[in-house]
């Protein structure tokens, strides 16, 4: 596959595509796509963020944000920091069916998180997929990665985002404070 029909795929695997990025948009994608799996490609977006359209911000952040590749590259306060960004259409960072999801969660939501390590104290991720929590445990025990399972509850209003990809369903709080924990699950059970 050629990096334009991966550019194509990865637009329109993360949005409807009734709208297309701008040149400048565009190009930092491209630049993203070479630097894929690596935190240059953090750094293509935020050399030109100010460049860009409201949708490309959005639209952009969302592709690094679904890539876990990314994420060993992005501390949780910079991703705190680019996603409370007060640019217009936050939303669109969410594909339709994500956005309807959000919408349809219970006023109370109960979630996961999956630690792998003991100095893991910040994060700004929950999935709400009980039944990925021993694939992923499993994956992580591989490389010695596994530390703990800590399951929360957080109000539907305190939930930033949703995202249905990656084989599970994911929400964003940004201030940790919102969500509460109910417990440690018993590892032993996993």
């Amino acid at each position: 596959m050629n990096s334009l029909d991966f550019m194509n795929l990865l637009v329109g695997w993360h949005y409807d595509g009734s709208k297309n990025l701008s040149q400048v948009g565009m190009q930092t994608l491209k630049k993203m796509i070479i630097h894929q799996d690596s935190g240059l490609a953090m750094l293509d977006f935020a050399k030109s963020r100010k460049d860009l359209t409201d949708y490309d911000y959005w639209c952009l952040l969302g592709i690094l944000y679904i890539h876990g590749g990314y994420w060993s590259f992005i501390t949780p306060n910079l991703w705190r920091l680019l996603l409370s960004s007060s640019r217009p259409q936050r939303n669109m960072i969410m594909q339709p069916s994500e956005r309807r999801a959000l919408k349809n969660l219970p006023e109370k939501v109960v979630c996961y998180r999956i630690h792998h390590s003991k100095e893991e104290h910040d994060w700004i991720s929950y999935t709400i997929s009980r039944w990925v929590i021993p694939e992923i445990v499993k994956e992580y025990r591989k490389h010695n990665a596994f530390y703990s399972v800590e399951k929360f509850e957080v109000a539907k209003q305190d939930i930033d985002f949703f995202f249905g990809r990656n084989y599970e369903d994911e929400i964003v709080v940004l201030d940790r404070s919102k969500v509460k924990k109910i417990k440690e699950v018993n590892n032993d059970r996993i």
